[in-house]
């Protein structure tokens, strides 16, 4: 037997892919409510790159871009927890209770000449606020 691609995407069945939708949006949801109960350094990772105003063709090339570096490092992080969970799996002595991930997922909209406008602010103040 032998491993045809190095991660599992649903090509068919809505049903499988709404199933995986719904434990990805939990998964941030989770994030984001543990991320805001939290003071100090205690949060989960969670970051973003945003820009706006680009054209089409910018819009393609990161997208070529950015699904080769995630899958990269994808694929080097699920060959280390395999190795760990070998490990751990061998120790039965431990408690192994954790689920432990990272997801990644990209987006793309075309925004209306005022949305723009009102989106570069934030981005803007967010960086800043960011930045202290």
């Amino acid at each position: 037997m032998s491993l045809c691609t190095r991660g599992y995407v649903p090509k068919y069945g809505k049903e499988e892919k709404v199933d995986i939708l719904g434990i990805c949006a939990a998964d941030l949801l989770n994030t984001l409510e543990y991320n805001l109960t939290r003071e100090g350094d205690d949060n989960r990772f969670q970051r973003a790159v945003v820009y706006h105003r680009l054209p089409e063709n910018v819009a393609r090339e990161f997208e070529s871009i950015s699904k080769e570096k995630t899958g990269q490092l994808l694929v080097e992080l699920n060959q280390w927890l395999a190795e760990k969970k070998g490990v751990a799996e061998s120790d039965s002595g431990k408690k192994n209770n954790k689920r432990i991930g990272l997801g990644i997922f990209s987006f793309e909209e075309v925004l209306p000449g005022e949305q723009i406008a009102k989106h570069s602010t934030k981005t803007l103040k967010t960086a800043k606020n960011n930045d202290k």
